[in-house]
């Protein structure tokens, strides 16, 4: 992959010389991120695939613009971005760390998005030799549950990393995707029981998956709520603990399609059906 390539995906990006859209800041996760950068350690996201990581990087990006931090010292490479298969191999992180110098010739600190980092094998190597060598640069990493869990991060980067583990939306995030800022005293609680109840209802019914709470028209909410399930049960839990039953899995996703999140028990009825000795391990991922 030659320079000019790799600058066209980057620009696809990065702020550099157009806006992002970074969706709705989750406040919490911000503040914390906030509290990281005064630090030199690595900072990894990890959470469950569709919670925000990338989202939520993007928008600390945009923070620290506002800032006067200048565009060109920010850097984001998403290597889920289709010009990069065919060139996922270690290289490329040294590839695209001399074609972004040479394109914008960043003068001070770097803050350093690697997203799905994990498509990179060996990415450890190259991220530990930064942080060892003093860069200034600041370097954030995410990765999916399925190949880089909190543990593996730990063995990865010992001593050289704070983690942020992301969830999807909890209530209040939830109300405020929906545009209600929760009132501080018990009379805005009373005045507001009703539609707080109601909120609850589909909070309980669709989760709370940020793209999902935005998504208005119900067929394509739960369309995506049934990719979602098949995603996660095939790529996070059924390829890591090499499940090969998948499409049994994928049966209870047709009570998901209807509004309903299958319970312990039809994971029970699941088991008996497989019979095999890992489906406990993906019951208790489950729970």
């Amino acid at each position: 992959m030659n320079k000019d390539q790799i600058i066209e995906s980057l620009l696809l990006w990065n702020f550099w010389e157009k806006d992002i859209e970074i969706g709705i800041p989750r406040k919490e996760y911000l503040n914390q991120l906030k509290k990281y950068l005064a630090t030199d350690e690595i900072v990894t996201l990890t959470g469950v695939r569709r919670s925000g990581k990338s989202t939520i990087l993007l928008q600390m990006l945009s923070e620290l613009l506002r800032s006067k931090v200048p565009k060109k010292n920010t850097l984001y490479v998403n290597f889920e971005d289709p010009r990069f298969y065919g060139s996922l191999k270690i290289g490329l992180l040294d590839d695209i760390w001399h074609a972004y110098k040479d394109y914008l010739k960043p003068d001070g600190k770097i803050y350093l998005v690697l997203d799905e980092i994990q498509k990179i094998e060996g990415w450890e190597h190259w991220v530990r030799s930064a942080y060892d060598r003093k860069e200034n640069v600041k370097i954030f990493v995410t990765g999916s549950n399925t190949e880089l869990l909190s543990s593996e991060f730990s063995t990865l980067l010992t001593g050289r990393h704070l983690e942020m583990s992301v969830m999807p939306l909890n209530f209040k995030e939830f109300l405020n995707f929906k545009g209600i800022e929760i009132g501080s005293d018990d009379l805005w609680l009373l005045k507001n029981k009703n539609i707080l109840k109601k909120y609850l209802q589909d909070y309980l019914k669709i989760g709370g998956f940020p793209k999902i709470v935005l998504t208005r028209d119900e067929l394509i909410r739960m369309e995506l709520l049934s990719q979602y399930f098949n995603d996660i049960l095939s790529k996070d839990v059924a390829e890591r603990h090499k499940i090969k039953e998948v499409v049994l899995l994928k049966s209870s996703n047709r009570n998901k399609s209807r509004g309903r999140v299958g319970g312990l028990d039809e994971y029970c009825k699941l088991y008996r059906a497989i019979k095999l000795r890992e489906f406990g391990v993906l019951l208790s991922e489950l729970r």
